[in-house]
């Protein structure tokens, strides 16, 4: 998905096209106005909403299975209770093996600092970050050595939004580019605290 070219944040224009009534910028659709802008905002939050529901649903689904319903089932019965706190390393160490397989196999998910350079030097971050993201954040939360889904689904929603910028909006002005994955990056934010947060 890096084929689409992402010209230069400092985009040769006339200050004289930058003056326009708002009416002339809905006739136009002109990108980085405003009708563009909240066109393309409401169909990044719209996206970015649902992978952050799915995200965090799956991640609850797992949270329950993992650490509620399997060793009630299957752990508990079978295992003296001054032993059931053996658990909680054997499911540690199973997810951390996860983690690492799933960097291993699928390359390096990126940090946060990944995240913040991918966003300033090109103005968006590959789709190919998704997928090891994903693997290894959900693999980390549930083995606890992670925090929260906070940060993975920033780094997510923002691959997204500058996936859906470039390819389908067509942008290519670094800036515009750049405004959008950080309206994906708020996006996660808001739909994970259920709230206006990205203002």
């Amino acid at each position: 998905d890096d084929d689409v070219p992402v010209v230069p944040l400092h985009d040769p224009l006339d200050p004289q096209d930058l003056i326009t009534s708002f009416w002339d910028d809905c006739r136009d659709f002109t990108p980085g106005h405003v009708p563009h802008s909240v066109v393309v905002g409401t169909t990044i939050g719209c996206v970015c909403g649902l992978i952050a529901y799915v995200y965090y649903r799956t991640l609850e689904a797992l949270l329950e299975l993992l650490w509620r319903t399997l060793p009630e089932r299957n752990f508990e019965p079978y295992v003296p209770e001054a032993y059931h706190w053996v658990w909680i390393p054997l499911v540690g160490f199973a997810m951390a093996l996860g983690v690492g397989l799933s960097i291993r196999m699928l390359g390096d998910p990126g940090d946060l600092s990944y995240t913040v350079q991918c966003v300033h030097d090109r103005a968006y971050i590959s789709m190919d970050h998704v997928l090891p993201m994903l693997c290894a954040s959900q693999f980390s939360i549930l083995g606890g050595g992670s925090l929260g889904p906070e940060a993975p689904l920033v780094a997510i929603c923002a691959s997204f939004s500058g996936y859906i910028s470039r390819r389908a909006f067509g942008m290519t002005r670094m800036n515009i580019v750049r405004k959008h994955t950080l309206m994906g990056m708020a996006c996660a934010l808001a739909a994970f605290f259920g709230g206006p947060l990205g203002g």
